[in-house]
């Protein structure tokens, strides 16, 4: 049983033959360092046998990949624990990232970024937020096609989005202190956007500012599988941008100076709209607002 706090381990160089194979032992009480996959040709690391493993930071070169299922050779990692950050990144995909059933879990005391250059959207079956100091930040489209959870921390999609693919999984663990940050539609564009909504059911987008968790309810009736984005900020104004005249302030002394934005991206249909703010305490409601 060991921890490493730093340092990095590089699997491959640029000699190393193509389709070379790295397994990693998962032990579960074994903290590895930061991990990078490459550079050459065709790299795979893979867990052998299976269990979770856990490191600082994962980068794949854009030539290598990263298998999380085993590939056929080794076994799988049910969850690979992000447990810091290389600074500027935490998870960095310039190759390919295959997750299977896989969780990727980030749960560093440091803000911790996922970013790449050459791959949009970088995509998880399950992703998870246990960030105990500091937000999972997102430096790149990202997707998750099955579960997103949190336990601890923020998921900061202001400047990029994050999509979910499966709108029958609910998004775990969220509240006051853990939801998706998102931008304002104009200096950071960032959003959530769900897909495959169930019908007659309510989905909740638990969106907000950096300050406020302010989520958005979502109940699409008697229709399968529409798909929405949404994104919120403070502030009403004239033309509903956040860059936008700020309305009169005789309005804004009679209603919540916040602005949701909504878009169905498919499907037609009507759809039952829920908002939620705390307001106690904040400065969000106008002062003969009720």
């Amino acid at each position: 049983t060991y921890n490493v706090t730093g340092g990095t381990v590089q699997l491959g160089v640029s000699s190393t033959p193509a389709n070379s194979i790295f397994g990693i032992n998962p032990y579960s009480t074994t903290s590895y360092p930061n991990i990078v996959v490459g550079p050459g040709s065709g790299e795979t690391v893979i867990g052998y046998p299976s269990g979770n493993l856990s490191v600082l930071s994962l980068y794949i070169h854009s030539n290598a990949s990263f298998d999380a299922t085993g590939g056929g050779y080794g076994t799988s990692v049910p969850t690979l624990n992000i447990t810091g950050s290389d600074g500027a990144y935490a998870f960095d995909d310039e190759g390919t990232f295959t997750p299977g059933t896989n969780t990727v879990e980030f749960s560093g005391a440091v803000s911790q970024a996922i970013t790449s250059s050459a791959v949009s959207p970088v995509s998880f079956y399950n992703l998870a937020v246990a960030n105990t100091n500091g937000n999972v930040v997102l430096g790149v489209a990202t997707k998750v096609t099955n579960q997103l959870a949190f336990t601890s921390g923020e998921l900061d999609a202001s400047a990029y989005p994050l999509t979910i693919t499966n709108g029958a999984r609910t998004i775990t663990g969220v509240g006051n202190s853990s939801y998706v940050i998102t931008g304002d539609g104009v200096t950071n564009t960032g959003y959530l956007a769900i897909q495959g909504l169930t019908r007659n059911a309510t989905t909740t987008f638990p969106i907000g500012t950096s300050s406020y968790y302010l989520p958005v309810t979502l109940n699409p009736g008697n229709v399968n599988n529409t798909a929405y984005t949404a994104y919120v900020y403070p502030g009403v104004t004239t033309n509903g941008k956040s860059n936008g005249t700020s309305v009169s302030s005789t309005m804004l002394k009679e209603m919540a100076d916040i602005t949701w934005s909504l878009a169905q991206t498919s499907g037609s249909n009507s759809t039952t709209v829920g908002l939620n703010w705390l307001s106690s305490g904040t400065a969000m409601d106008g002062s003969s607002f009720v």
